[in-house]
């Protein structure tokens, strides 16, 4: 029973941080727009993002991950097992996989932009938070990191690392 009220604790906290980052995200959106930027995808985990173009995915940002490639192409045997490539391949908008290191697991979305790009969102954390694979379940989740994808994109800042303006 004490599990159990710990796991809940637990998850209501990551609950009420969540909604306090979106609750400051309205806010920076509301009062300037400078203030705005890709570090706002950071909800509740470490995260990066990727944008799909022929054949390999392509790193637009990421925030707290230390091994996270630049690019990654789709058909490298290396990346087989990388959440993110699973997910290219497959038929589903949401796929799992553990990390090369122990005790992380990467949560990719599929986010299709109505410009015509294709994004993948990965949640990258700690595999021990019992009930995180429940919250990225969650389709306000999923609209959540969307409607920031669509936002960053009409400001122009959703462009390729390396490239110039982007906004970290």
């Amino acid at each position: 029973m004490n599990r159990k009220i710990d796991m809940l604790q637990q998850l209501a906290k990551i609950n009420e941080d969540g909604y306090n980052a979106a609750i400051s995200t309205i806010y920076r959106l509301r009062l300037s727009d400078s203030l705005f930027n890709t570090s706002d995808l950071r909800v509740v985990t470490d995260f990066s993002l990727f944008e799909l173009v022929d054949t390999k995915l392509i790193r637009l940002c990421e925030q707290g991950t230390t091994e996270t490639p630049k690019v990654i192409d789709i058909h490298d045997p290396t990346y087989s097992h990388y959440s993110s490539v699973v997910l290219v391949h497959g038929e589903n908008t949401i796929e799992y996989a553990t990390s090369d290191r122990e005790g992380r697991t990467v949560a990719s979305y599929w986010i299709d932009l109505p410009s015509g790009r294709t994004l993948i969102y990965n949640f990258h954390y700690d595999s021990t938070h019992q009930g995180m694979d429940d919250i990225i379940e969650m389709k306000e989740m999923y609209r959540y990191i969307k409607g920031i994808c669509l936002h960053l994109e009409e400001k122009g800042f959703l462009i390729k690392e390396g490239q110039t303006d982007v906004a970290f």
